[in-house]
């Protein structure tokens, strides 16, 4: 009897455990209308799934259980004028490529960082 409270125990920590560990990972899905960049990958436009990490700071770009593009970001609240929020935004750089910069992640966005987003975002004096 005694070892089968302690069986008993030791699944519940576990299940409590593990629903801990997924708290922080927020997915979602996303239809790109066109090419965009994500960090150094070119995602073509199609519907993808997007998974945000909230521990590990860092977005994926999931084809097909695939991951095919990941990035830096940080989430925060969708700051837009209106009632329709973007499903993503995107710059465009002097090369004419579109680098992602957020996706909408359920009421939030993760906003993604990098050198060449700072960069298009500094030569076009866009914050």
């Amino acid at each position: 009897m005694r070892t089968l409270n302690r069986i008993a125990t030791a699944l519940a920590v576990c299940a409590l455990l593990s629903t801990a560990a997924l708290a922080g990972v927020k997915t979602g899905n996303v239809n790109f209308r066109e090419d965009v960049i994500v960090g150094d990958t070119l995602i073509e436009k199609g519907s993808y799934k997007v998974s945000y990490d909230d521990e590990t700071k860092e977005l994926k770009i999931i084809d097909d259980g695939k991951v095919v593009a990941t990035a830096t970001a940080t989430l925060s609240d969708a700051k837009t004028v209106g009632r329709y929020k973007p499903l993503y935004t995107s710059l465009t750089a002097k090369d004419g490529s579109r680098l992602l910069t957020s996706v909408g992640m359920g009421g939030k966005y993760a906003q993604l960082s990098s050198e060449r987003i700072a960069a298009v975002r500094s030569a076009s004096n866009i914050q």
